[in-house]
């Protein structure tokens, strides 16, 4: 995967502003917090892609009217983005599973392919960065995924 590293500011994604989940704002309140300015040196549309997933698997796996909160912010590695849903959580045993290709948690019931998250590891990783999930694995207290990227990437160019 080649990158295309341009300086933009995390915000605009993370706040969506290129979102194309509007439609699920009908049916999950979306709460954004993020600081005025995040500038990054990052592929924008890969990280676009990173965040489009990360909301449409929190959109998908939480029941209509449960919220997700979408966190950016500055931190001494870089940045940090945060998605937190109120969904069906993972099970312990399932949580490096839902980062391999085709890996599913919950199986084929909520549809997708299993390579949202996949594809976003590999994204991440590429800047230098890393993702993870936190889950209690209980329903209704749901998941929440960090990404951590550098303020540039290690080697776009590799």
């Amino acid at each position: 995967m080649e990158l295309h590293p341009t300086e933009f500011d995390l915000g605009a994604p993370v706040g969506g502003d290129a979102q194309p989940h509007a439609a699920a704002r009908d049916r999950h309140p979306i709460r954004v917090s993020r600081p005025e300015s995040l500038p990054i040196l990052a592929d924008k549309d890969r990280i676009e892609q990173v965040v489009a997933n990360l909301l449409s698997n929190a959109i998908r796996y939480s029941p209509d009217g449960g919220p997700i909160d979408v966190t950016a912010r500055q931190t001494a590695r870089g940045a940090h983005i945060e998605v937190r849903d109120s969904g069906l959580g993972i099970p312990e045993e399932h949580q490096e599973l839902v980062f391999e290709r085709f890996g599913r948690a919950h199986g084929s019931a909520f549809g997708g392919l299993g390579l949202g998250l996949a594809i976003s590891k590999g994204i991440v990783e590429r800047h230098g960065g890393r993702i993870w999930l936190e889950s209690s694995g209980k329903p209704g207290e749901g998941s929440v995924f960090h990404v951590e990227l550098p303020p540039r990437p290690e080697d776009p160019q590799s």
